[in-house]
């Protein structure tokens, strides 16, 4: 602990910290341009072994749980609400690709601001503290990449139909 404070004002910046910095963050994140996210880098790059989404379905059985989780995207202004899908056409799959790209980077940077704690924290309190970011964030990300992976599969579907169906069309008017 870098700074000596009273035990009731560690909570409150505890509080107030994990409470206002997710929201800060959320805010920053939806004022950033659409480009930005545009494709997947860095560590939102899906692996290989993420890629057709099964690890998620099968493995951590996320359709289970998903639905509990909160969504940030509908509470905020200029948000975008990924609880249920809109629509199907294609342009809306490719922005809702791109906004769980920005949730994920959301996430990500909440994680990342979690040492900011231990300048108040000490002992129990930074582990605390680490272990509410932990599991506050690591189920939003892991659903942000179980959804791109899943859109990705059926964006490439998509395109497969569409594909075959012009096919026929030419096949059969020749």
């Amino acid at each position: 602990m870098f700074l000596k404070l009273p035990a009731y004002f560690v909570w409150i910046m505890n509080i107030g910290g994990l409470s206002l910095l997710p929201l800060l963050i959320s805010f920053v994140f939806i004022q950033l341009p659409d480009r930005w996210f545009h494709q997947d880098q860095g560590l939102l790059r899906l692996l290989p072994m993420e890629r057709n989404g099964k690890i998620y379905s099968r493995i951590l059985r996320i359709n289970r749980w998903k639905g509990w989780l909160p969504d940030g995207g509908a509470w905020m202004k200029g948000g975008f609400a990924k609880k249920k899908l809109q629509t199907n056409t294609l342009s809306y799959l490719q922005q809702f690709t791109k906004e769980t790209r920005r949730g994920e980077w959301a996430h990500w940077c909440m994680l990342l601001m979690t040492p900011l704690f231990i300048l108040w924290n000490e002992g129990w309190g930074i582990i605390a503290v680490f272990a509410y970011a932990f599991f506050a964030n690591l189920p939003c990300i892991l659903v942000q990449r179980h959804n791109r992976a899943r859109f990705s599969r059926l964006m490439s579907r998509r395109d497969e139909i569409c594909y075959s169906k012009e096919m026929k069309l030419v096949s059969l008017e020749e």
